[in-house]
């Protein structure tokens, strides 16, 4: 599962990931704000009034089909999401 097409992949992770964790599904509800970093990435993703810090790293998923495959086997991993908003850094 990833985000909405169009992004690179880590922005569409990030967007999954900030979905996940909020429930907003509406398609303009979530936007990926910036994204730094490649080992981990660091985004930062707005959702509806929230705004988050999303921390994950990519790596090889363990289920390859074989060497004859040449299907993108990278999975995302979320490793921390943070509340950025105002009230929450109080």
């Amino acid at each position: 599962l990833r985000g909405r097409a169009g992004l690179p992949e880590p922005a569409q992770a990030a967007e999954h990931f900030v979905r996940d964790h909020s429930q907003i599904l509406d398609i303009d509800g979530v936007t990926v704000e910036s994204l730094t970093g490649t080992a981990p990435y660091e985004a930062v993703v707005r959702a509806g009034r929230n705004r988050y810090r999303v921390i994950f790293e990519s790596a090889e998923r363990a289920d390859r089909c074989g060497a004859e495959c040449e299907e993108n086997h990278r999975t995302y991993f979320v490793r921390d999401i943070t509340l950025l908003n105002a009230a929450a850094l109080v």
